[in-house]
């Protein structure tokens, strides 16, 4: 028919041939029996390594609601390597899908076979995320009702990892969604991309809208990466011009045979390419000294200014700062400025959110939450592009606390608002210093789990479910294992007034006897050698 003329690689002939919508047309000519037509009619009998699936229906179809026909056979193909490989295709690996859409059937498929962490992406629309976040729950949360594979039979469904829903925007890479997804990798497998790009569908739209997608990959891709790109050869055009500019990014671009995809589903006019990012030239790198990333290597040069530097270990010591030279005793090594500060519960009225002084005396409040204060109006002003962009939402935050929960839980969201408030407020900085502090949420034992159900909560009254809200939590978790205490010499005791987030600071490890003492000059950390350090 004329509408299967769109999809089907093969006209058809038929008389009487229907179109299934799907991308491919029931007739035989399709090389497509009846069995598979009807999988890939919105997946129905679908399943990946046993566990079968369920999809919500959706009445619009442009969204991606249901699974297609290339997002079918890459995942199929995923369970086949997984079979034939011995769990040593996507099992234990960081995966990232793009476009996922409503269905997210590659990002379940992925979790399925035992990925670590999976993070599925898509447009910032709030239709296609919540049916995406639907599908996922209901395949992932939970056992499947009538599914027989082991997990379900065992009710072991809630132990397997559920994927990242991340909006992801081609056209803007330094958007705060693409900042998301590389802090959520480098959480997991220190470094800020994944073992495994998966992208199925994708190549339809404008010239535009596939030169940013070969951006975006490229963006997010790294030497240990593999990308599997499956599509359609439905529309020849944006497939030309994709693959003309993959060429100018990957070093390596192959198809995978068919004679490795899973045997019913080697249909006729889908392809799956294999491609790998260009490796960068540079000299061979020691077995334990990884190379750094963008945001390390910034620290690295704050600390090279005064003879430290920054080391990246493979072995159990992670990230350290070692000397660069050797240090006398009492000799400076560094001067770091917090990035943002924030004053204690119970003292917020005498601190200064501007420059952070300590008063008992009356001071300026906004008018607009009451629950900022500053030292004079001029102080007031000067803080003010900052503070409009927490003031609502820290009203609503604390709003959830009129329980009284413990107090750090308080603080950890207001400095967190407070960081993300300078974040947005515009304010030049050299790089994104919160993504390269850790959360420790891959811990689950030092994760307090009180403390996260409150701050999510706490996150979603600021900001509803957004992805100002995620990066909310995102912050508030690195803020609880990050931030350093403010103390003040205007009282007799050594009272709490407020905490400080100083990223670079935060890579300083722990030790009993330790080589470099911090003190304060107002709110910046000035650390010096305690003791001779040598190289």
């Amino acid at each position: 028919t004329a509408d299967c003329g769109r999809f089907c690689p093969q006209t058809c002939t038929v008389p009487g041939g229907t179109c299934k919508q799907v991308q491919w047309c029931v007739a035989q000519r399709c090389d497509m029996n009846d069995t598979r037509a009807s999988v890939l009619d919105q997946g129905t009998g679908l399943s990946v390594a046993g566990h079968a699936l369920r999809f919500r229906p959706c009445a619009e179809r442009h969204l991606g609601c249901a699974p297609r026909g290339s997002s079918i056979a890459l995942a199929k193909y995923l369970e086949h390597q997984d079979a034939e490989c011995g769990g040593a295709g996507v099992r234990g690996r960081t995966v990232l899908e793009l476009g996922s859409g409503g269905a997210g059937l590659v990002a379940i498929a992925c979790s399925v076979l035992g990925a670590t962490r999976v993070v599925a992406t898509d447009v910032d629309d709030p239709h296609v995320l919540d049916l995406l976040r639907g599908n996922l729950t209901d395949n992932l949360a939970d056992p499947v009702p009538g599914c027989e594979c082991s997990y379900c039979r065992g009710g072991a469904g809630t132990n397997r990892t559920m994927p990242l829903v991340q909006p992801l925007d081609w056209l803007e890479p330094s958007s705060a969604g693409a900042a998301a997804v590389r802090e959520e990798l480098l959480m997991v497998n220190g470094r800020s991309t994944p073992d495994l790009i998966v992208c199925s569908d994708l190549l339809y739209g404008s010239g535009t809208a596939v030169a940013a997608l070969c951006t975006t990959l490229a963006r997010h891709c790294g030497d240990c990466t593999t990308v599997l790109f499956c599509y359609e050869s439905h529309n020849a055009e944006s497939v030309r011009a994709f693959f003309a500019s993959a060429c100018d990014v990957f070093a390596v671009i192959e198809d995978v045979p068919r004679e490795q995809w899973h045997t019913q589903y080697r249909v006729n006019g889908i392809f799956i390419k294999r491609m790998q990012l260009r490796p960068a030239v540079s000299a061979p790198r020691p077995a334990l000294a990884p190379s750094l990333d963008e945001g390390e290597r910034a620290v690295s040069e704050r600390f090279a200014a005064t003879g430290a530097k920054l080391v990246k270990s493979c072995d159990v010591r992670g990230r350290f700062v070692s000397a660069a030279k050797q240090f006398a005793t009492g000799e400076l090594v560094a001067t770091i400025s917090p990035w943002a500060v924030s004053p204690c519960h119970n003292v917020w009225s005498r601190f200064c959110a501007r420059c952070s002084s300590y008063n008992p005396q009356a001071r300026v409040t906004c008018p607009g939450c009451g629950l900022v204060a500053y030292c004079s109006a001029a102080c007031r002003e000067s803080d003010a592009a900052v503070h409009v962009q927490e003031c609502e939402p820290l009203s609503k935050a604390l709003a959830v606390t009129s329980q009284d929960p413990e107090s750090t839980t308080v603080d950890c969201a207001r400095l967190a608002l407070r960081a993300l408030a300078v974040k947005k407020s515009g304010t030049p900085i050299e790089y994104d210093r919160w993504l390269i502090m850790l959360s420790n949420t891959e811990n689950k034992e030092t994760t307090p789990a009180q403390k996260l159900l409150q701050w999510q909560q706490m996150a979603n009254a600021a900001f509803g479910r957004s992805s100002d809200a995620d990066l909310l939590l995102r912050l508030t978790l690195k803020v609880y294992y990050n931030s350093f205490c403010l103390f003040t010499n205007a009282t007799d005791s050594d009272e709490i007034t407020g905490f400080g987030l100083y990223p670079e600071v935060s890579f300083l490890n722990h030790d009993c006897e330790p080589s470099v003492a911090f003190s304060f000059d107002g709110v910046d950390i000035v650390l010096r050698a305690k003791r001779r350090a040598h190289r």
